[in-house]
């Protein structure tokens, strides 16, 4: 197909039906999304603003290609951007298979990306399967780069990229691309494994790695008795079950959060569906982050940096998989960067080879 005829402009209510039925051409009905395959609510994401979108639409007016900036979750409505929004997600992406690999994705991501810098977003998030080598070229050539490695985010049969020999769950690579300072300036505190690829995670955020070694750890709690049963303990962890992606997450943003209550949750996440559940752990504060080699010794691995959308702060994502890994052959990574953090954590998971 040629794109020489195909128009990029931002998206518009009236084209809320042909956006559903190019998401179904892009995707069936695998995308985890599933307003968006309810053209009213497409419709009405654009009128409240939770979403920006762009589409590229052909000669004939038919949409060939889309993806948004995410302002806010769909049914809270939004009027505009802050003009102190410090990051922002880009996705709901998705191209008509015989358009793939002609530069569309590109084109829309320029124009989202002018969108952002004109509202002074600092950062844009987007995360892309790891079946899909070619959504990964597209962010790298974009200026974007790998920062998190996401084992077992989206459930078999979600987002695979017309990948049939498939069965597990996938994982997903999460890419920043970074527009604009955000004034941070931190000391962050790692276990030396962590430390080398962390600095390279983060080039360029203003940000100071240092080992953990010397930081005085917490004062050992009375019991550390692990049990898979949640108890009313563990109502001091906030967690978060996002059950359309089948995963958890639990923030500790609270030293007196044990690895036990850690360990506990993460039993109760996957008992009520969770494929994996990612830990959440502020860096600047060793007393929680002298948490990651004991979450290690019980089966977590390394994620790698993760924001948390609305304040812009940045957490270090530890992650433990409850399902079948998709196989490490089949991981798609496009860059020495992708491959490195691939490499760690996969090295981190029990039994690994």
């Amino acid at each position: 197909m040629n794109t020489s005829d195909v128009t990029v402009r931002p998206a518009v209510p009236a084209d809320a039906a042909d956006v559903v039925a190019a998401l179904r051409r892009a995707e069936g009905v695998s995308h985890f999304d599933t307003w968006m395959y309810d053209a009213s609510l497409v419709a009405q994401a654009w009128q409240d603003g939770t979403i920006r979108s762009w589409v590229a639409v052909d000669e004939h007016g038919v949409v060939r290609a889309h993806a948004a900036l995410i302002l806010d979750e769909v049914g809270r409505p939004r009027q505009q951007i802050k003009a102190s929004q410090p990051v922002l997600e880009y996705g709901l992406a998705f191209t008509d298979p015989v358009f793939r690999g002609q530069g569309l994705a590109v084109a829309i991501g320029q124009r989202a990306l002018a969108w952002a810098q004109q509202h002074h977003v600092g950062e844009v998030y987007s995360w892309t399967t790891t079946l899909r080598p070619f959504a990964q070229r597209a962010l790298r050539e974009a200026g974007a780069m790998e920062i998190c490695l996401l084992l077992a985010m989206m459930p078999p049969g979600v987002n695979r990229g017309y990948r049939h020999d498939i069965a597990e769950a996938a994982a997903a690579m999460l890419f920043v691309l970074r527009l604009g300072p955000l004034g941070r300036s931190q000391t962050w505190y790692l276990p030396d494994e962590y430390r080398p690829l962390t600095a390279r995670l983060t080039a360029g955020l203003g940000i100071t790695i240092t080992s953990l070694t010397g930081q005085e750890p917490p004062a050992p709690r009375a019991s550390t008795v692990l049990s898979a049963t949640a108890g009313p303990a563990d109502d001091d962890l906030s967690w978060h079950y996002f059950e359309p992606l089948r995963f958890g997450v639990i923030d500790v943003a609270a030293g007196r959060s044990p690895v036990a209550a850690i360990v506990r949750r993460t039993f109760a996440l996957a008992q009520a569906g969770a494929d994996v559940t990612y830990v959440d752990l502020p860096p600047d504060e060793p007393c929680i982050v002298h948490l990651m080699p004991a979450l290690a010794h019980h089966g977590f691995t390394f994620a790698g940096v993760h924001p948390h959308y609305r304040t812009g702060a940045l957490r270090l994502r530890m992650q433990a998989v409850t399902c079948r890994l998709q196989p490490r052959d089949s991981i798609t990574t496009a860059s020495g960067l992708g491959r490195d953090l691939l490499d760690l954590t996969w090295r981190g998971l029990p039994d690994a080879p």
